[in-house]
């Protein structure tokens, strides 16, 4: 049996299917959804046409689709009906999770394309993505000297 987390669900509204899904499952699809998110995270920096709405924002929020959905699951899971197992998975799990969201907003270069998009000519849901994802890389510490975002 394949991992069902590695793939969409079938299931109604995108639901995962719960009683196919093993706790190691959880784990294998997270270290898989945060490698993935890397590299994608990693083509949206390397990209070498001028950073705009579509190359930037839009890219980001299309990455981490299969990091979203296994860990959507697992901590849905983790909340409702948390087994001794369940919690150590997340005990193991959610600080991985956390140092991968420092490791994107603390990517200067990410950063530095994001604050680089000239949103003058977009419509104001366009615009305000871009601004809520410049205060995300602000709030994380980005515009801190290198030695003090490290501790």
């Amino acid at each position: 049996m394949t991992n069902p987390l590695l793939s969409a669900s079938a299931l109604p509204c995108g639901l995962p299917p719960f009683a196919r899904i093993k706790p190691s499952d959880y784990a294998d699809a997270i270290d898989a959804g945060l490698a993935e998110h890397l590299v994608e995270i990693q083509a949206i920096v390397d990209n070498p046409a001028p950073a705009d709405f579509e190359n930037t924002a839009l890219a980001m929020e299309k990455s981490g689709q299969l990091l979203q959905r296994a860990a959507d699951s697992f901590f849905t899971l983790a909340s409702a009906d948390a087994t001794d197992e369940i919690r150590d998975l997340e005990t193991e799990l959610s600080p991985r999770i956390s140092a991968h969201q420092d490791e994107i907003y603390l990517n200067r270069a990410l950063f530095d394309r994001f604050a680089a998009i000239d949103t003058s000519g977009h419509d104001g849901e366009s615009a305000r993505l871009v601004e809520e994802y410049v205060k995300e890389f602000r709030q994380s510490g980005i515009q801190l000297e290198k030695p003090a975002r490290n501790g």
